[in-house]
């Protein structure tokens, strides 16, 4: 059974570093999903680009929390399905508050490497207990794409300029009529599967992010074409108050 920590992001950074051997710069892709009523599902990633891994769970996308890996062998990151638990503290200073994920195989308690993120906006406020996942290599590419939408229109362009690709959709009834305009980063696990075509394909669209895949029916799925976050300068509401599912994505070259 995992319980709330009470320590703060400096006390847990020390005891981490004192307990590892290793410590590297990663961030943490959390995701919770409500199924009507009190049903939730949950998700996880951890990207580790320095070590060339990432650790998945149900979904590859989610609030980014920067952080750090804490670890002893880089050999127990491997591609066997893992246990993680995730915990978060209780301190009332803001600039202290943090996220942490515990990773073991089997032995409850026993912990091969953990992740550790300051979370001032409470990004996590839940507790996940030996939910399961796996480690596997990094493998996705990045580039910076803007977003643009005129209040009076329904139609969002984005546009990826180092990789020549955009892609259009339509907002359902231009719900709340929003304008966007913003910059951030669009990653995407093969390039190829940006092509120009007249076949459309699926976007889930959320307040935090947009995730694109080939089809309708896949959202939550580890299987996605591209998924793209605002830069984190950018204010809270850059992708505007809207949700919703798009089935009209269509890709082209610049």
């Amino acid at each position: 059974m995992v319980n709330e920590i009470s320590d703060t992001f400096d006390v847990q950074f020390t005891a981490l570093t004192d307990k590892y051997k290793g410590v590297v710069s990663a961030s943490a892709l959390f995701w919770k999903r409500y199924h009507g009523g009190n049903n939730v599902e949950y998700g996880l990633r951890i990207e580790v680009p320095t070590l060339m891994k990432e650790f998945v769970d149900n979904v590859n996308l989610g609030a980014d929390p920067e952080g750090f890996l804490f670890f002893n062998n880089i050999s127990d990151l491997d591609a066997v399905d893992g246990k993680y638990n995730v915990v978060y503290n209780t301190v009332d200073d803001i600039k202290q508050r943090a996220a942490r994920v515990q990773f073991f195989h089997q032995n409850q308690g026993s912990f091969y490497a953990e992740f550790l993120a300051k979370d001032p906006n409470k990004t996590v406020d839940y507790l996940i207990d030996s939910q399961v996942g796996a480690w596997a290599t990094l493998q996705i590419g990045s580039a910076s794409a803007y977003i643009k939408k005129y209040s009076d229109e329904s139609n969002i362009l984005i546009k990826i300029p180092a990789i020549k690709k955009q892609a259009t959709f339509n907002v359902p009834e231009n719900i709340g009529n929003q304008a966007v305009d913003v910059w951030g980063n669009i990653m995407f696990k093969d390039i190829k599967r940006l092509l120009s075509s007249d076949t459309p394909s699926y976007a889930d669209y959320n307040q935090d992010r947009i995730i694109f895949y080939s089809a309708s029916g896949s959202t939550g799925s580890t299987d996605f074409t591209a998924y793209f976050i605002p830069m984190e300068s950018a204010p809270d509401d850059a992708l505007g108050d809207l949700k919703f599912e798009a089935n009209t994505v269509y890709w082209s070259d610049l």
